[in-house]
């Protein structure tokens, strides 16, 4: 289990870099508050989605083969 709490934090940490430099890379649309307030909130979404499946519901099995897909693919489909 203590091993499962830092590969978690390791993922949080990770999903939180990786929604920050997406989120420095946009060119919100105006009024530019609005849309980054609903970009920044869907990240949390997708980075406590993640976190939760992998504390509390044992998903490090499924996450070794579709991590990329949980990481990447929600943050893709936002900024589009």
């Amino acid at each position: 289990m203590k091993l499962d709490f830092y590969h978690t934090l390791f993922v949080g940490v990770s999903q939180i870099f990786l929604g920050s430099y997406v989120m420095l890379m946009l060119d919100f649309r105006k009024p530019v508050t609005i849309w980054r307030t609903r970009w920044i909130i869907t990240a949390v979404m997708i980075v406590s989605a993640n976190l939760i499946g992998l504390l509390f519901l044992n998903f490090w099995e499924t996450y070794m083969r579709v991590g990329i897909f949980t990481v990447t693919l929600p943050y893709i489909l936002d900024t589009l």
